[in-house]
């Protein structure tokens, strides 16, 4: 099974890497940026500050728990497994640290299920429900695709991050869900 997942992963990285078009690539460098740490936490604050505005503190810190819980777990995963990024050839621009799992993948994912989740609740209008949960998956797909063809990151360590977002940003639901609970919400 490993070495299955390896070769796909050096196969994906290779063709993406002969396949690469210079205007993509500068294309592709902006969008990675919608899951890096800066990007995600700076959306997050201006969210969990509007949260807290509306006096909804449980989600406040089911988003707090989602964003932070999955930017630990990711760092404690890539220095777990310390797995070495591609080659710098395949690299666009160097990225420095462990390769799997994907940060900026799993970060994108959290946030994004997070916010689905959060309009899911709290808006009626089934118009609005799924215009976000399509941004949110187009979100999550760009950020993913734009570490493979940067070559920064293996298809592995993509899934893995998705999984990883997804994972931790329900946790941050079922925390805000107990908090909910205890009256905390307002």
């Amino acid at each position: 099974m490993l070495e299955q997942i390896a070769y796909i992963d050096r196969y994906v990285l290779g063709a993406l890497y002969t396949k690469r078009d210079a205007a993509v690539l500068a294309s592709l460098v902006d969008v990675t940026q919608l899951g890096s740490v800066i990007a995600v936490f700076l959306v997050g604050g201006a969210l969990a500050l509007i949260l807290a505005l509306h006096q909804r503190i449980a989600e406040v810190i089911g988003l707090t728990f989602a964003l932070l819980g999955t930017a630990l777990a990711s760092t404690f995963l890539k220095n777990i497994f310390e797995r070495p990024r591609p080659d710098a050839v395949y690299q666009a621009y160097l990225e420095s640290g462990y390769s799997f799992p994907s940060e900026h993948t799993s970060l994108a994912t959290a946030l994004s299920v997070y916010v689905v989740y959060l309009v899911y609740r709290l808006s009626p209008s089934r118009t609005v429900r799924a215009i976000t949960f399509c941004l949110a998956l187009l979100i999550i797909a760009a950020v993913g695709f734009s570490r493979l063809y940067l070559g920064v990151h293996y298809v592995s360590d993509v899934v893995a991050g998705t999984i990883l977002g997804a994972f931790i940003a329900g946790i941050g639901i079922m925390i805000e869900r107990s908090l909910e609970r205890f009256n905390l919400r307002k």
